[in-house]
């Protein structure tokens, strides 16, 4: 028996990203810490802006699914997605460095077939086996074609090859999940700081592997408690030397180096990762706890300078209402994050992380961390 899927998934947006600036009092503070001031303007009137940008991004894709039950055991699911992106980027002039201080575009286009295969096994009603081989590609950020100006796109797109096998237990009380993975990388991306252009952009590392060890249990409600635990073990070696350019005071005024990263660590990739999650739910209260540990990271790509490992915890309640005949479900909701009042530094702020070739190099000088609080 086969049951078949097929799709189409399409998407248009209209991103526009500026950077007004913000006045300092005397003492270096923000002036207006809630953003009220129209910001910070030039002689001649026209606003300061460390950026300014309108990136038209068409994303779309193409798929078709295909689950063969071979028998009430054994199932084999086969796929293949169609995935495209083009982006149309305009800069306009503004107050960054070159070459974003003058009107520009540029037009930059991905796509890939991704094919992939999986197949599950059930040894009971509760155990089941599980294999999978999965394609994936990632484009380049947009701010990457900030940095291209008019020059010709060499930033390609990431590619990987996820392999993964495991097993899964689904009880009355407990689940459980167990997955070894394997994730084969090419034209990795990273984000750094460029001395030559003074900018932030992504880079290609080359090829990359990542193997380890993903394991999860919960539970169900009991007398209103419930637990969640994960933990994820895993090592990121590069596997080709980083090529980059130096200036030089000679003509040419860059020449490209190798610099010696194979067999070192991909940056900002902790080998350690925990998280437990503490829940009680009964009638309209709800109270949760979350704790999560992140070990050691690398922030260059020669591996001599790290992150200490740290461990932060959260606090979330909730007060769920009655339905009435305009709101359904209402609830109040408080958050408080980092209750332990923890110090740590990250590489990643949601965008990216930011890396640099070493922490003394003519190419890597300044990379840049993150402190976090409560």
């Amino acid at each position: 028996k086969h049951n078949i899927l097929a799709g189409v998934w399409f998407e248009k947006a209209n991103h526009r990203q500026t950077k007004p600036g913000m006045t300092t009092n005397t003492q270096g503070d923000i002036s207006d810490i809630y953003g009220t001031q129209p910001g910070v303007f030039y002689s001649d009137g026209t606003p300061y802006q460390g950026r300014n940008y309108r990136t038209i991004s068409t994303a779309y894709s193409y798929f078709i699914n295909d689950t063969y039950f071979v028998n009430n055991r054994f199932d084999l699911v086969g796929a293949v997605r169609y995935s495209a992106i083009n982006r149309d980027f305009n800069n306009f002039a503004n107050s960054a460095s070159a070459p974003q201080k003058v009107d520009f575009s540029n037009n930059v286009s991905y796509a890939k077939v991704l094919p992939s295969l999986g197949a599950r096994y059930k040894l009971d009603s509760n155990n089941q086996l599980f294999g999978n081989v999965t394609q994936n590609m990632k484009a380049p950020a947009n701010f990457t074609q900030a940095d291209l100006g008019t020059t010709v796109n060499n930033i390609k797109a990431e590619t990987s090859t996820v392999y993964e096998t495991g097993h899964r237990y689904n009880g009355d009380k407990v689940h459980t999940s167990a997955t070894i993975f394997f994730v084969d990388f090419q034209n990795r991306l990273a984000n750094g700081y460029n001395p030559d252009t003074q900018t932030y952009t992504s880079y290609n590392l080359g090829s990359s592997r990542a193997y380890g060890l993903e394991a999860s249990i919960g539970t169900k409600p009991l007398n209103g408690f419930s637990y969640f635990g994960s933990a994820t073990l895993m090592k990121s070696i590069i596997k080709d030397d980083f090529k980059t350019s130096l200036s030089t005071c000679t003509s040419p005024c860059t020449t490209t180096v190798s610099a010696p990263t194979n067999g070192n660590e991909v940056p900002d990739t902790p080998k350690v990762m925990l998280a437990n999650a503490v829940q009680y739910s009964k009638g309209p209260y709800l109270l949760g706890l979350t704790g999560k540990f992140t070990g050691v990271r690398y922030t260059t790509l020669l591996n001599d300078e790290s992150l200490d490992p740290f461990f932060t915890m959260d606090l979330n309640a909730a007060y769920r209402f009655q339905p009435s005949t305009f709101l359904k479900n209402p609830t109040i909701r408080l958050n408080a994050t980092n209750i332990l009042n923890a110090s740590y530094q990250v590489a990643n702020i949601g965008s990216g992380s930011s890396i640099a070739l070493a922490t003394n190099s003519a190419k890597g000088s300044a990379y840049s961390n993150y402190n976090g609080y409560s």
